[in-house]
C-alpha cells in the first residue's frame, strides 16, 4: 500500500488497536500512571490499562491525533 492508501484511510475514520509491554505503556516514566481501568483478569492478576504522554504509545496517539483527527485509537499493555 502507498502512504496515500494510509493518508486515505486515516481520513476515513479506522480503529486502531496497538498491543504492547510495558515500556511501550511507559512504564517507569516520570508521567507514567496506572488506572483502574481492567484490560485483562486471570485467576492470579489483574492487569490494569497504564498512561503517560511520554511513553511510545502517547506519543504515538498525540502524532496521529494531531495529524488525523479521530477517536478509534485504542491501547492495551500488558506487563
Amino acid at each position: 500500500m502507498t502512504n496515500e492508501g494510509f493518508i486515505s484511510m486515516f481520513r476515513r475514520g479506522i480503529k486502531i488497536n496497538v498491543i504492547g509491554d510495558s515500556i511501550a505503556a511507559g512504564a517507569g516514566a516520570s508521567d507514567s500512571v496506572k488506572s483502574d481501568e481492567e484490560i485483562i483478569t486471570t485467576e492470579k492478576r489483574t492487569y490494569c490499562r497504564r498512561y503517560g504522554e511520554k511513553s511510545w504509545y502517547g506519543l504515538f496517539e498525540k502524532y496521529i491525533k494531531d495529524k488525523f483527527p479521530f477517536d478509534n485509537l485504542t491501547y492495551s499493555a500488558i506487563f
